[in-house]
């Protein structure tokens, strides 16, 4: 009898998954280009590399790009959106703008610090889906670290607070 190891760990490596039209949807951005192998080489290189190391799954469906939480059955749709950056004590704040999943009307953001003004993506300059799976990174960066939420929808706060003291 042969007894073989088995990898139990999660792969972490490929985080970045295509659904619906997604596949199309870049094949048309790449073919836009003299050279579509150059464009998508690029393209995975500035877009999807960074986030082999989530453990959030981000999904491009052709339309939206959805971070999948790791640590909770919850999704959340990045919209697009340039985020708001303000200035917090000595660091930036960016304001990184969500839609919960599953529940109606639960727009919502997501704050991530940045100590210099220069680690801040220049989101401005960037469209559709390059500038959501730019955030997608930033969030997905903050929820693998945290391990918790960063922030909650109305009806996650309400179902809390039930929870506490109902």
């Amino acid at each position: 009898m042969q007894v073989n190891g088995v990898n139990s760990t999660p792969n972490f490596g490929m985080s970045f998954r295509l659904k619906g039209t997604g596949a199309s949807s870049l094949a048309g951005k790449f073919h836009g280009f003299s050279d579509p192998k150059i464009a998508e080489a690029h393209f995975a290189k500035d877009y999807i590399k960074p986030l082999e190391k989530l453990k959030s799954e981000i999904i491009y469906d052709g339309r939206s790009v959805i971070i999948q939480d790791p640590h909770h059955a919850s999704a959340i749709e990045v919209l697009d959106k340039a985020p708001e950056i303000k200035t917090f004590k000595d660091m930036f704040s960016a304001r990184f703008y969500t839609k919960s999943i599953g529940l109606e009307n639960d727009t919502g953001y997501h704050v991530k610090l940045y100590k210099n003004k220069e680690d801040i993506p220049d989101f401005e300059r960037l469209s559709a889906p390059e500038r959501q799976l730019k955030i997608a990174k930033e969030i997905g960066e903050q929820l693998d670290n945290s391990g918790t939420r960063t922030t909650e929808s109305l009806q996650d706060t309400a179902n809390r607070l039930k929870d506490l003291y109902a």
